[in-house]
């Protein structure tokens, strides 16, 4: 799923603020259905079965299909949060592509955080963004963390729009993960952007990607527009 953070700064003051601002919190994450899990869709009016075939149709779009997975501990709700299909089978952004496993998508905001406190770090393993996604992850419950494939994300180093990586060293077992910048540029547009019905400064707010951005300090963004920022 991802995070999405809101920021109330000028887009031309980006470069100088992104690191101290609190931006918006967006994750993704993988189900598979071998594990048996069970979410609750859109439409559905029951639970359904993790993998049903259903939830693969219009993936990606935005009729993409709502599941509920999870619940918001951080504002001590239970209620669950929505996520959207943007991944299905081979479409899927894990390693393993078996027929029914998914990547969701947050539908909207999570929560809101700084990507380190420090302001001058993308490294992701230790930082403020990782410590945030981590406590909402262990808020799942065991049959919930069951149903999800954990994923490594990998090492590496900027490469623009395939920037596909975290800062520093890798990290194991994340079961929630923000985006890399690569994956988010295949998420479709219409999902990437936020609802400017429902958060206030749409327009000028930012949510975090996990890649680094285009200099030493910055991490990848995306805009309220749907646009993904380098920085």
């Amino acid at each position: 799923m991802h995070f999405a953070a809101a920021c109330d700064i000028l887009p031309s003051l980006l470069n100088e603020t992104q690191q101290e601002s609190a931006f918006l919190l967006t994750l993704a994450l993988a189900l598979t259905p071998a594990l048996g899990g069970t979410a609750r869709a859109d439409g559905a009016g029951k639970a359904i079965r993790l993998g049903a075939d259903v939830l693969a149709t219009d993936k990606n779009t935005a009729d993409a299909a709502t599941v509920w997975y999870g619940a918001k501990a951080e504002d001590e709700t239970t209620a669950p949060i929505a996520w959207r299909v943007v991944g299905y089978g081979a479409d899927s952004f894990t390693s393993d592509s078996a027929a029914g496993n998914m990547t969701l998508l947050a539908a909207g905001n999570i929560g809101l955080t700084q990507y380190d406190e420090s302001g001058s770090s993308n490294v992701y393993a230790g930082s403020t963004l990782k410590n945030r996604v981590d406590a909402i992850a262990g808020a799942f419950s065991a049959a919930e963390k069951a149903a999800v494939e954990a994923r490594t994300l990998a090492s590496g180093s900027y490469a623009d729009s395939d920037t596909d990586c975290v800062s520093g060293a890798e990290v194991a077992d994340a079961l929630l993960w923000p985006l890399s910048t690569k994956e988010a540029g295949s998420v479709a547009k219409e999902l990437r952007r936020l609802d400017e019905n429902t958060d206030r400064n749409w327009a000028m707010d930012y949510w975090w990607l996990r890649s680094p951005g285009s200099d030493v300090i910055s991490a990848a963004v995306v805009k309220g527009d749907g646009d993904v920022r380098l920085i």
